[in-house]
């Protein structure tokens, strides 16, 4: 019986450790991944511009958000062609 307990203490630990890593890697790679997004859209969109304000990695939903995004025409950056808030 005190086996299977050290072992499930253990097993916890363990379970506790893998969530905390992936909830530290996801925070990490958030900007350097919004700085590859909006560097690679830029490259595709010949004379318009996007600025990603933020971007939000979501390993548990599987999911990532974007924040505060601008698209603007180059010939005319005022007004911006798109403002979104959150996707």
């Amino acid at each position: 019986m005190m086996k299977r307990r050290r072992w499930l203490w253990i097993g916890g630990a363990l379970a506790g450790l893998i969530i905390v890593f992936v909830l530290v890697g996801s925070w990490l790679v958030g900007e350097p991944l919004r700085r590859y997004v909006e560097r690679e859209l830029n490259q595709h969109l010949k004379g318009d511009t996007v600025q990603i304000g933020g971007l939000d990695v979501h390993p548990f939903r599987l999911s990532v958000e974007v924040r505060d995004a601008v698209i603007a025409l180059g010939a005319h950056p005022d007004p911006p062609l798109m403002r979104i808030s959150r996707l």
